[in-house]
């Protein structure tokens, strides 16, 4: 339908994403969420914006690539002080 109408929400690659993540198609999966994170930037979506880069990190830390999952930390911690209150500021600091 997205397509039909000439619309590319983010929802569809951050879900393509996080299945790919689960099916162990790492490669893929990071794309797919790496795409959502762009699409939710141009929409102005912060929410899932920081959904789509929390799981990028999760996916480079079941990598073992954890230089990757610390920049990405660091992105991640940036945009949880630009969210209102809630559980994402705690989430970015565990992770």
């Amino acid at each position: 339908l997205a397509q039909r109408l000439g619309i590319e929400p983010p929802a569809i690659p951050k879900g393509l994403g996080m299945l790919r993540r689960h099916q162990g198609r790492s490669d893929e999966g990071a794309e797919l969420l790496q795409r959502a994170q762009a699409l939710s930037q141009r929409d102005g979506d912060r929410l899932t914006e920081f959904q789509a880069l929390e799981q990028r990190v999760m996916l480079e830390i079941e990598r073992r690539d954890y230089r990757q999952a610390t920049l990405l930390c660091t992105e991640l911690r940036r945009l949880a002080d630009k969210l209102r209150d809630g559980s994402e500021a705690p989430c970015a600091a565990a992770l």
